[in-house]
């Protein structure tokens, strides 16, 4: 996690020194060591210190103890499972090659983005950007798989950019206030996934399924109709 921190908060950085405060004694050892016997460790490091000297950084380590660095422990410990969700490879690959335009994951990370460009919620060396809704929507072909809280938000961000094409994973639940908006957006038919607990992953839980019911879940976008031209099924299974 330090060498992703790292190229997270520095990435466009150059021709500087960068102190990092670890609690961890291991740590602090092996990077102002330029590494050490343990060979996964010394990997690690050694990735450190590469992408330092790329951009002619130099790199000290100094330990903090675990009782003064509360907040960074904390949030390092801190996942939310329900953001890390994602269609299955073969769900998703259906829907690829049936629209092939799809050019950006809006609601991904580095563990479960579909398409190599993608908005992570939190600094990522690797996003195109950072928070969805802090870019526009408006040129690019979207893949959207958000948490469900924010489909309010989506609807009024697609309204307001003037979206042309988003696919959209949603749950399909009628009694929401947002759903008759959603309803009048959709252009095309829909694509039901069928056997939701079956297609959808977490990449670091891959055994662990998803808390959602049979039927809930769908995903809206033109695309429909062109995968019954192709002969995929209504019903993703």
């Amino acid at each position: 996690m330090g060498a992703l921190g790292l190229q997270s908060f520095y990435k466009d950085t150059i021709n500087v020194h960068i102190k990092v405060y670890i609690d961890n004694t291991t740590s602090v050892s092996y990077i102002n060591k330029y590494g050490g016997r343990i060979a996964s460790l010394n990997a690690i490091a050694r990735d450190i210190w590469l992408w330092c000297i790329q951009r002619n950084i130099t790199l000290s380590a100094c330990h903090v103890c675990g009782t003064e660095n509360n907040i960074a422990d904390k949030l390092s410990r801190t996942g939310n499972d329900d953001l890390e969700w994602s269609l299955s490879n073969n769900v998703f690959t259906a829907l690829r090659q049936s629209c092939p335009s799809l050019t950006m994951d809006l609601f991904a990370s580095r563990l479960n983005h579909k398409l190599s460009k993608y908005v992570s919620r939190m600094p990522d060396p690797k996003a195109h950007a950072i928070d969805a809704f802090s870019i526009s929507w408006k040129e690019n072909c979207y893949y959207a798989f958000p948490p469900f809280s924010l489909i309010p938000k989506i609807i009024q961000k697609v309204e307001k950019d003037g979206t042309q094409l988003l696919c959209l994973v949603a749950p399909v639940w009628p009694r929401q206030a947002w759903w008759p908006t959603l309803i009048q957006l959709i252009v095309d038919r829909c694509f039901l996934l069928n056997n939701p607990q079956n297609i959808l992953t977490l990449a670091h839980r891959p055994q662990k399924k998803a808390p959602i019911a049979e039927n809930e879940i769908d995903s809206f976008s033109y695309i429909r109709s062109a995968l019954n031209d192709q002969g995929v099924p209504i019903k993703a299974q």
